[in-house]
């Protein structure tokens, strides 16, 4: 369970909570205008009645337990399946894919063709398939695109 929570942390929360901090100190430090010194910066985190100086180190010690929570949990390798695949990677499936090229390769192409072949060949009209081809040089009949509606 650790080492899933810490890969998921590693993964996507770490920087999420990298950028959070960071924009915060962004703010804090340049609105309205920048600080100074650090003990105007300190005055400006202050949230409601928590002083500024509780809320920087709360801050801190939270990014920072989350930091080695994260750093902690890189050598565990307890976990199997869905956390870390226990196999190693094979080059077999690429192995059968290139055989079937091989194979497809070999045949010269020649389904390849005949469908090809089959397919323009509907598109004339030559069959009992229902495709046909449009031609779109000839121009609708202005009569039958836009009839003319009794009025009355």
């Amino acid at each position: 369970m650790w080492e899933a929570i810490g890969r998921r942390l590693r993964r996507n929360y770490l920087w999420i909570f990298l950028l959070l901090a960071l924009s915060w100190n962004l703010k804090v430090y340049l609105h309205p205008v920048p600080a100074d010194t650090f003990a105007l910066f300190l005055q400006r985190a202050t949230v409601g009645l928590v002083p500024g100086r509780i809320v920087f180190i709360v801050g801190f010690v939270f990014n920072m337990v989350i930091f080695m929570f994260a750093v902690g949990t890189i050598r565990l390798r307890k976990a199997t399946g869905e956390v870390l695949p226990r196999h190693e990677f094979s080059l077999h499936p690429l192995q059968r894919m290139s055989s079937w090229t091989r194979a497809a390769a070999a045949s010269g192409g020649r389904a390849t063709v005949r469908r090809a072949r089959r397919a323009r060949h509907r598109l004339r009209g030559g069959g009992a398939g229902e495709f046909r081809k449009i031609d779109i040089t000839q121009t609708p009949n202005a009569a039958y695109m836009f009839p003319k509606l009794p009025i009355g």
